[in-house]
């Protein structure tokens, strides 16, 4: 397994390092740490450049490789060996295009310069965007001893796949794992037709398709996280419990991940293009963005 680790030196990357060396099954992975170097930009077009960009290049490498040397030795100290790979461009892109090289990515929340208030940097956003592999984005882990896992799914090609790749990407013998489905609210709820039309409990439940359509997503949901317990497939390595909640996905998991203090969250991600997600963001997007744990999203 190969596993990339980007890094820019900032507080944000070192927390996602070191995290992801808690929760991950690293021991028999092959492990790059990377530093993007930016390119040298004239101040203006016709200018001899040669020799400035040359010092320019040499120091920023320099700089790179030392950053890239304090990360290894973090990881060292945390019993895992690492790589060094320093490149020059654009840190987003870099990271996209070298992810179809590797099984995982590890990336900090945020970056040198980035607000505290914001939830993801601009790297690390445009990385989820595009990522073709999975991508963990490190925040502090909360637990002391072990940590708590929170799978969020739907039953979707993306959500199995997640559900896969967390066997294989995460070590789960010490993992208290949380297999959540949300029932979504639909986005017409009529509500007081019995009390408009005056029907009466019983022939107003056998009539009404609402009711009949929430009863049938209940008992869906109750499968969905009965065959991702399944697909899982800990065993006895790990606690597993499962839950369906009514309500907005990326609501109720942000809910559920204050509520219990989990350590990582772990989604799916189709990279839906309909009216749906342009008009109000993938699910995906909006946990990573503001959940207060680590986060592991897979793509479909």
């Amino acid at each position: 397994m190969k596993i990339l680790m980007a890094t820019d030196g900032s507080a944000d990357a070192a927390t996602a390092l070191r995290s992801a060396v808690r929760v991950m099954a690293l021991k028999d992975a092959e492990v790059d740490v990377l530093c993007v170097t930016p390119k040298f930009e004239p101040p203006y077009s016709g200018w001899e450049t040669g020799s400035v960009r040359e010092r320019f290049s040499h120091r920023a490498r320099q700089l790179a490789r030392r950053v890239a040397a304090r990360a290894e030795e973090n990881l060292r100290a945390g019993g895992l060996e690492a790589n060094q790979r320093v490149e020059s461009g654009s840190p987003a892109e870099l990271i996209v295009k070298l992810s179809t090289e590797y099984d995982a990515v590890v990336i900090g929340a945020k970056g040198k310069g980035t607000s505290p208030n914001t939830g993801l940097g601009p790297v690390a956003s445009r990385v989820l965007e595009h990522a073709a592999s999975p991508l963990f984005i490190g925040r502090e882990i909360r637990s002391d001893s072990g940590f708590r896992v929170l799978v969020a799914t739907d039953g979707s090609d993306a959500s199995n796949e997640a559900i896969d790749q967390l066997g294989s990407l995460v070590d789960l013998s010490q993992a208290d794992i949380r297999i959540l489905h949300v029932v979504e609210s639909p986005w017409l709820h009529l509500g007081d037709e019995q009390e408009l039309f005056g029907f009466d409990e019983p022939e107003h439940e056998a009539v009404e398709p609402e009711v009949r359509v929430e009863r049938e997503m209940t008992i869906e949901a109750d499968r969905l996280v009965e065959e991702a317990r399944v697909r899982l497939g800990v065993g006895r390595r790990a606690a597993v419990s499962v839950a369906v909640e009514s309500g907005l996905p990326a609501t109720e998991i942000l809910s559920e991940l204050d509520r219990a203090d989990y350590d990582l969250v772990v989604l799916g991600s189709s990279g839906g293009d309909d009216l749906k997600h342009r008009l109000l963001g993938s699910v995906s997007a909006k946990v990573a963005w503001d959940a207060p744990c680590s986060v592991l999203v897979v793509r479909a």
